[in-house]
Parts: C-alpha cells; sequence; structure tokens
C-alpha cells in the first residue's frame, strides 16, 4: 500500500482479536497522532471448522492464513496475531514488525461457583483441547476428566455456565484484553451480567504455551517506514523473551500436536526460561529451566540440558505416537 498517512490492520473477527487489534490500534494513534489507523476484519478458517481439535484440521496456521495472504496482496498493512498462535516460521516476504507488551501469563481455570482445581470433584469434566494443559492439570489434580472444546472465549464460558463442562480452561490474558475479568476474580458475558468465577492457576503449577499473553504484529518485511512507527510500541524485553520461545520451538522441531510450555522472563542476570515437555503416550514428562546473560546462550543451554534430561527421545516418541 502506498498512502503513507493510513495504515489498515488486518484482525480476526472474534470478540478477542478486535479488541487486542484495537489496542494496538490506540497505541500507534498514541504514537503518530496524524495517521489514520483502522481495522479490517477478516474471517479465518480456523474460526469457521469448529467440529474438531486444531491438530486434526491444520494446526495453528488455521488462524493466521488468511491474514498473511491479505498482507502479501497489499490489502492490509498489519496482522495482529496472538503470538502463540503464530507458526514459528514467517511467510517469505512477512516479519513480526513489533511486540507490544505482554500482559499477564498465566491460564485460569473458569467455573459457575469459582472453585480451585482442588476444589473440584474426582472426574470432573474440564473443557480445554490443549494436552499442554490436559497433562500438567492431570500431574497437579489426578482423577479428572478432559474434553476437547473449540469456540471464542463467550462461547466456552457460556459451556462452564450451562453445565456442559464442570470448568473450562482459557488464557488470563484473553479475559483481561476482552474486559470479562474483574480483579475479584469475577468473569462477566457482555450486556447479560451473567457471572462465572476465575481461578488463576499460577506459572508455577500450568506453565503457559509458548508466545501467550503475548501480541505479535506481523507486516511485510521490507516495510521500513512502518517498523519506525511501530518502534514506540514495541517492547524489547517482551519481543527477546518472545523470539526464544519461538526459537525453543524451532530448535526441538515442536507442533500443535506435542505438548511443550516455555515462558521466558527477564531477571537481573539476563534472561531466564521455564520449559515442560511431555509424551501423551507414556505421561512422561520433564520440567527443565535455566538463565543466561543473552536469549541465545539461554537457548542454548536449554537445548543442552533437554538433550541430557532425555527430552528428544521423549518428543520423538511422542511424533511416532499414532493418531
Amino acid at each position: 500500500m502506498t498512502d503513507r498517512t493510513r495504515i489498515v490492520i488486518g484482525t480476526r473477527k472474534s470478540r478477542l482479536a478486535l479488541a487486542q487489534s484495537e489496542m494496538v490500534a490506540a497505541a500507534i494513534r498514541a504514537a503518530a497522532p496524524r495517521l489514520d489507523v483502522t481495522l479490517h476484519p477478516i474471517v479465518t478458517q480456523g474460526d469457521i471448522k469448529l467440529d474438531k481439535p486444531l491438530p486434526q484440521i491444520g494446526g495453528k496456521g488455521l488462524f493466521t492464513w488468511e491474514l498473511e495472504q491479505a498482507l502479501l496482496a497489499g490489502q492490509i498493512d498489519l496482522a495482529v496475531h496472538s503470538a502463540k498462535d503464530l507458526p514459528t516460521d514467517n511467510p517469505s516476504g512477512l516479519d513480526i514488525l513489533c511486540v507490544p507488551a505482554r500482559a499477564p501469563v498465566a491460564d485460569v481455570l473458569v467455573t459457575r461457583a469459582g472453585l480451585t482445581i482442588f476444589d473440584l470433584p474426582l472426574g470432573a469434566r474440564i473443557g480445554t483441547s490443549s494436552q499442554r494443559r490436559q497433562m500438567q492439570l492431570a500431574e497437579l489434580r489426578p482423577g479428572l476428566r478432559f474434553a476437547d472444546i473449540r469456540g471464542n472465549i463467550d462461547t466456552r464460558v457460556n459451556k462452564a455456565l450451562a453445565g456442559q463442562y464442570d470448568a473450562v480452561v482459557l488464557a488470563q490474558a484473553g479475559l483481561l484484553r476482552a474486559g470479562m475479568l474483574s480483579p475479584q476474580g469475577s468473569i462477566t458475558l457482555d450486556s447479560a451480567k451473567v457471572q462465572a468465577g476465575g481461578t488463576i492457576l499460577p506459572v508455577t503449577q500450568i506453565l503457559p504455551a509458548p508466545g501467550q499473553a503475548a501480541l505479535a504484529i506481523q507486516g511485510r518485511a521490507d516495510d521500513a517506514w512502518l517498523r519506525s512507527v511501530l518502534a514506540p510500541v514495541n517492547d524489547p524485553v517482551t519481543a527477546a523473551c518472545l523470539q526464544a520461545e519461538r526459537a525453543m520451538l524451532q530448535a526441538l522441531h515442536l507442533d500443535c500436536h506435542m505438548p511443550f510450555a516455555a515462558l521466558c522472563e527477564s531477571v537481573p542476570q539476563g534472561y531466564a526460561m521455564r520449559t515442560w515437555l511431555a509424551d501423551p503416550r507414556s505421561g512422561r514428562s520433564l520440567r527443565i529451566q535455566a538463565a543466561a546473560s543473552t536469549t541465545d546462550q539461554l537457548v542454548a543451554e536449554l537445548l543442552q540440558r533437554i538433550e541430557q534430561a532425555g527430552g528428544r527421545e521423549l518428543l520423538e516418541g511422542c511424533r511416532q505416537s499414532p493418531d
């Protein structure tokens, strides 16, 4: 696009995606008030195909392909993605131009009565399609049952309220950005004012997905002007941590079939990262952590420790497991 007074941001149509994209648009307007920043909603295959778990129908790319094609065609200038939904390889010609400051990274257990994971009865049915969440919750609280669930965050909360699940698990960042989670932990659904209870699952118990709570603003790789416009919106620490988490996914050749968690954080000496990986067949899991002065050193150290702990053999067994 040649009009340098206007920026068009591509976004999915869900409540959360629109809220996240409007946050980015507001930040750009604050940094560059002369620019006209507008949203362009786009429906993705991930929004349409809701009857099966993501790994069975194509994985993370189902939420990004249409947005990336619109970028490549020049129909939009930027696309706002939940970083955890973005495949590790950018299509040729595209790049992550900006990563704003990260929101709280924890998961939230949503129930009608605001129960904790330890309050749930044996056999309670938990709605989550994420093997990362399922296996870590099972380690924390044996005796739960898990069932796949798809749909936007409103739909998932409604299913818990309707009794289709005893609880559902959602990202704290999404609930906050959509304006659904209060500081007291109540979750409100639009004008109906129907409330559920949300209980934070600390990262010491349930480690988040790589990229969780971070936004990745994708654009054309050669658009130096947009990079400069976005510079005040970019958070260098979040960007470095996201790059390290994505580097782990890439180095271990992981995809959405495989349960893996990672959280990189800034520490006084540089960066620290905690990881969790597991084999759904055997139930075996590993928790590996490390710290280093740079993210490159951190990733190298973690990969070495995972190797020494037998992590690659564990992942290979996971890859060979039948669907």
